[in-house]
């Protein structure tokens, strides 16, 4: 599994289906680099019946020496943001570099495209492998999702249809981008044999990694701590979230999206729009880059009187020890270079 964002939550819920019937291996936490990904390749055992690892990767070569050495029957791609555009200048570029896996796929090997990603419907036109895309905006995929809704403080319910059938799903996190992430996995799953059934069946248990959407409920409050990292896609999905949680009021703490080069502050304004268009309510910015979150807000119409910014962590915790009240829904959001999640602890209680 590669992709700018999603790649753990989605290799989680890949691994989680696949348990229905096979004896899983799969990359813990994020371990998908140059030197994570070998210690997951040794945790093979002879009981291992699968393997699902996660590749990342920042600059060219990095996915061509990881897929080199997995060489997968399996290629899921996720999207093409711009995590690393910084190093890589565009999301040509950064495309070119995710596809460096194919090059390793065997013959007879499949390749799992979101098919609501621009840049990868390009990917999938140049590839002479079998291509199997997902969606739940591009009705023309093989496997799309409708009829997504909410059922529950911490669970979505959907259709998955194909050409032919129609399968009831339920998972039990929050966000759109989740559901995606579940087809993804259902595909995966019966492609290598896991009944449909049994494969929903299991993603109905699915557990979240640790700062990934995690929603805590503590002193009258949600916080949904998604500190691991960040990216204006990611961001968005986390305030869309927010916007889904039962809350008096919506307040987003969002901090700095690291590596993000040049298109740094077009991006962080870019975010700002995104919390006008989730109806957050009260907009807290950490960081240096973060100051241009609160700009496009207010540019889009968000009251600079709903804004604080603040340099640091400390600062921001001083804020929301006086400002939070019972009923509040909280999102934490940044690169993990930030350190957000001792915002989260303090809240907590840690």
């Amino acid at each position: 599994i590669t992709g700018s964002v999603g790649k753990t939550t989605t290799k989680d819920m890949i691994a989680c289906a696949l348990s229905a019937k096979l004896n899983v291996m799969k990359t813990q936490g994020n371990y998908n680099n140059h030197i994570g990904l070998p210690f997951t390749l040794l945790s093979l055992e002879d009981y291992h019946e699968i393997g699902v690892t996660e590749m990342g990767m920042s600059a060219f070569g990095e996915i061509d020496y990881l897929a080199s050495l997995v060489e997968p029957n399996t290629a899921v791609y996720t999207n093409i943001g711009v995590s690393h555009i910084e190093r890589l200048g565009s999301r040509e570029n950064i495309l070119k570099a995710k596809s460096e896996m194919l090059a390793h796929l065997k013959d007879d090997g499949v390749v799992v495209i979101c098919g609501d990603d621009d840049m990868l419907l390009k990917l999938a036109g140049e590839t002479d492998k079998k291509v199997i895309s997902y969606g739940i905006e591009n009705k023309n995929c093989d496997f799309f999702a409708e009829n997504i809704k909410q059922s529950g403080e911490n669970e979505m319910e959907f259709t998955i249809c194909t050409k032919n059938e129609k399968y009831q799903g339920k998972i039990p996190v929050l966000g759109d981008h989740n559901v995606k992430n579940a087809l993804a996995a259902f595909i995966v799953a019966i492609n290598y044999g896991v009944e449909p059934d049994e494969a929903l069946k299991a993603l109905e248990g699915f557990e979240p990694g640790a700062m990934r959407q995690n929603i805590v409920k503590t002193n009258g409050k949600i916080i949904i701590n998604d500190c691991y990292n960040s990216s204006p896609s990611s961001v968005q999905a986390g305030l869309k979230t927010l916007r889904q949680i039962k809350g008096q009021r919506k307040v987003a703490v969002l901090g700095d999206m690291l590596e993000m080069g040049d298109m740094s502050e077009k991006l962080h304004r870019d975010v700002g729009g995104y919390v006008v268009d989730t109806k957050t309510d009260y907009l807290v910015a950490v960081g240096d880059n973060s100051r241009f979150i609160i700009e496009g807000a207010c540019e889009k119409g968000f009251g600079r009187e709903n804004t604080k910014f603040f340099a640091t962590n400390k600062e921001v915790i001083e804020f929301l020890d006086t400002f939070l009240k019972e009923g509040d829904a909280i999102l934490v959001k940044a690169s993990r270079g930030m350190g957000l999640e001792e915002i989260v602890d303090h809240i907590i209680g840690f």
